[in-house]
């Protein structure tokens, strides 16, 4: 309220300014013109001949005989009274007197906030323990939710290093306890950041490289998300009958497409390298310089699924097999997913784990 009536008061300001330089400017002709006039009659009067077409491009010209800043004080105060007036209807539009005489504001219809739905599918596969990791934030108050968001969380401990559950398990704890001391007052994604180089840390200085685990993780408020991830997990969105892969991963085969772009090997050679599925980016590295995230929100439609999952899925089933899942009931989704993965009977199969979300 404050602040509106500050702008209707410029507002006004502007106006009476602007009448003041237009008046001013006004005064000034009317003297010029009643000097010329003493000065005329000083002078003999001479008869001047009559020309029409002089007489027209005179006054066609006139404007441009005035004096520059009289003009350009018409052609301001114009501009100020007009722009001025404009805010006061924009303003009084806004607003409407009641038959009581008090004045309320215009109700704008709010964007109507979105529920969520969750469903989850894990699996060992053929290794001999679960070294993925998942979690979501307090979901079940919806006062909480309204206030400060959701975030939803995979982490993929690393098989090929030692304590792969242990440090999953401690990422989604931390993350989940940082979650819940943010700030709203600050930039989220900035402090979710933020969250995830402290955490990475954290894992570096107790394990030494010794383990690592991937972490993918979408904050969801207001009708929008985040997400970021390190590592190779993946998040989709299916939408409109389209998956989207929102990441990108962080494995060796992107620097040896780099080098097929530049000659320097060929694609077959590059498919075919035994360390293109090796992670250049994992929570537990030294420093973390390859951080995947959206800058700025990405809008939530009604019928949207988001799904958050390990290698042990995105790495097993092809995208059309994936989006056909999606296209089911949350939970028979996961049913579906996991029933695929184990068909294919891989005999090293990794951990599979999944976190779908359906927007509605």
């Amino acid at each position: 309220m404050g602040t509106k009536r500050n702008y209707l008061r410029i507002a006004v300001m502007l106006c009476v300014c602007s009448i003041l330089l237009i008046s001013a400017n006004s005064c000034a002709k009317k003297d010029e013109t009643v000097g010329s006039n003493k000065a005329d009659t000083k002078k003999p009067a001479v008869k001047k001949p009559q020309n029409p077409k002089a007489d027209k491009e005179g006054v066609e010209s006139s404007f441009w005989q005035v004096p520059l800043y009289r003009n350009i004080s018409i052609i301001s105060g114009s501009v100020i009274l007009l722009t001025a007036g404009g805010s006061v209807v924009f303003f009084a539009y806004k607003r409407r007197k009641r038959k009581d005489g008090k004045t309320v504001k215009l109700d704008i219809p709010k964007e109507n906030k979105l529920s969520f739905s969750f469903a989850n599918i894990q699996n060992i596969g053929k290794r001999e323990s679960q070294q993925d990791s998942f979690g979501v934030s307090n979901i079940e108050n919806k006062e909480y939710v309204d206030k400060k968001g959701i975030l939803a969380i995979v982490a993929d401990g690393m098989g090929g290093l030692a304590y792969g559950k242990e440090i999953s398990e401690k990422a989604v704890e931390f993350m989940l306890r940082g979650f819940e001391n943010m700030s709203l007052g600050e930039s989220c994604m900035q402090q979710l950041l933020s969250l995830v180089h402290t955490l990475n840390a954290q894992i570096y200085n107790q394990y030494q490289m010794e383990g690592g685990t991937t972490l993918v993780a979408v904050y969801i408020i207001d009708n929008r998300f985040y997400w970021m991830s390190v590592g190779d997990s993946t998040i989709y969105l299916k939408r409109d009958g389209i998956l989207y892969q929102l990441n990108k991963e962080h494995i060796h085969l992107n620097t040896l497409y780099l080098k097929v772009l530049e000659d320097k090997m060929s694609i077959d050679e590059a498919l075919s390298d035994k360390e293109k599925n090796a992670l250049t980016e994992f929570i537990g590295k030294d420093v973390l310089t390859e951080i995947d995230f959206n800058t700025k929100p990405f809008k939530i439609k009604a019928g949207d699924r988001l799904m958050l999952c390990s290698d042990g899925i995105s790495s097993y089933l092809a995208e059309s097999e994936i989006s056909e899942a999606l296209e089911q009931d949350i939970n028979v989704c996961c049913s579906t997913l996991e029933s695929m993965v184990l068909s294919k009977k891989y005999p090293y199969q990794d951990n599979l784990t999944g976190l779908v979300i359906e927007c509605r």
